[in-house]
């Protein structure tokens, strides 16, 4: 029996981490404009890393090439 939950734990909570991304990014497309998707998608992204202690480009002065030229 303990061998079964040694191997079920590390799969129900990479299924867990896996809906709650999916469901953060649902929840924050709902109502968006097309054209505004990629941006929000990035957010995302941006907020899931961070969750997950993997390392996020927030800190990044410009951290999609989008900053002011000039």
């Amino acid at each position: 029996m303990d061998v079964i939950a040694w191997a079920l734990v590390p799969v129900v909570g990479m299924l867990v981490a896996a809906l709650t991304a999916v469901l953060i990014a649902v929840v924050a497309l709902k109502g968006t404009a097309s054209r505004e998707r990629a941006a929000v998608l990035r957010a995302v992204a941006d907020v899931v890393r961070a969750v997950y202690g993997r390392r996020t480009r927030l800190s990044d002065p410009a951290p999609y090439g989008d900053a002011p030229e000039g």
